[in-house]
């Protein structure tokens, strides 16, 4: 198999992940660690009694604040990631 066959045949499989991911400019660090800050203060202030009523509470709602949690927990780290890219202007999200 020659050199350009077995490249294009490692990236067919492997192009379906490219997809999913967004170029997203940021204009300044400043912004960027601001973004970050207002994520993670969210994610901290979010649900302040969720722990209380972890057995006591309906467990459909539970579930509900408990899935809030995880995804201002995503939120975070994605900013994270955005905000420490190596040139600080461009960030995968």
């Amino acid at each position: 198999m020659s050199f350009p066959r077995t490249i294009f045949a490692l990236l067919i499989p492997l192009a379906p992940l490219c997809l999913g991911q967004a170029l997203r400019l940021v204009p300044d660090i400043a912004v960027a660690e601001a973004e970050y800050r207002d994520a993670q203060e969210a994610w901290i202030q979010n649900d302040p009694t969720l722990e209380k009523d972890l057995f006591k509470a309906n467990p459909e709602e539970v579930r509900r604040r408990i899935h809030r949690a995880a995804a201002l927990a995503d939120d975070v780290m994605a900013i994270s990631a955005s905000s420490s890219s190596v040139c600080g202007i461009c960030a995968r999200v």
